[in-house]
């Protein structure tokens, strides 16, 4: 937590160049999370806002802010919304809303081909402090990553639904308009164990596989060359 950019900006290097580099820009305060990148592929991407009330569910999207293209989900307060036929390494623009609100211009970037280079990042444990993880998540952003993988211990005590938002979502809002942040559930997460970790499971929505113990706890996913293994 005590890193800054300064401390490790001269070992970043320069970063891959390419379509499938996604441009971060401000921070959206729209809505009361997000909207956020979460499993991403080369054609499809899933996203997900919250709001404080009830609403319906509308995502226009396309190549550029024009847009041209929508998907509708049913109304309420935690909006999902799972894109597909989409193409590989390509930029899109995109715009959240819900009721008479909606998000200013945003973009993601669908996952690179076999043989494009892309950067990752790795980080975890960012409960309790969310000056500090913001501190860190602003190293993250200048480093450029295409994804970002959470260890676990996103929040202090999993069954308080409000620390996903102020320790988790607000210090990440940035960086997951645009980039998927993938997280590992931690042992504070399961200290909402009583519910099976349902506001985990609310909020974070991963690839589920039947066979593995703890289907969408326990996943992997596979971005341009690589595979990972996410794991309780």
């Amino acid at each position: 937590p005590d890193t800054t950019s300064d401390d490790i900006a001269p070992e970043i290097g320069t970063p891959p160049l390419g379509p499938h580099i996604a441009p971060i820009g401000a921070e959206d305060l729209t809505f009361a999370t997000g909207p956020y990148v979460m499993h991403s592929t080369q054609t499809t991407v899933s996203l997900a806002w919250e709001t404080e009330a009830a609403g319906d569910t509308r995502l226009e999207y396309g190549a550029d802010a024009t847009y041209g293209m929508e998907a509708t989900r049913p109304e309420g307060t935690l909006h999902r919304i799972a894109l597909t036929d989409l193409k590989p390494s390509t930029l899109y623009h995109y715009r959240a809303c819900t009721a008479d609100a909606c998000t200013a211009d945003l973009t993601f970037v669908t996952a690179p081909l076999p043989g494009q280079p892309f950067r990752f990042v790795v980080y975890g444990d960012s409960r309790s402090d969310p000056p500090q993880h913001r501190a860190v998540v602003d190293t993250i952003i200048e480093s450029m990553p295409s994804l970002v993988l959470h260890t676990g211990d996103i929040v202090e005590h999993g069954a308080e639904r409000d620390q996903y938002r102020t320790m988790h979502f607000d210090p990440t809002r940035q960086l997951g308009h645009h980039v998927p942040i993938y997280v590992a559930i931690g042992n504070h997460e399961w200290k909402d164990l009583d519910s099976d970790v349902q506001n985990f499971r609310d909020y974070l929505v991963y690839p589920k596989d039947a066979a593995a113990p703890h289907p969408g706890l326990n996943y992997t996913v596979t971005y341009g060359d690589a595979f990972f293994l996410v794991m309780d």
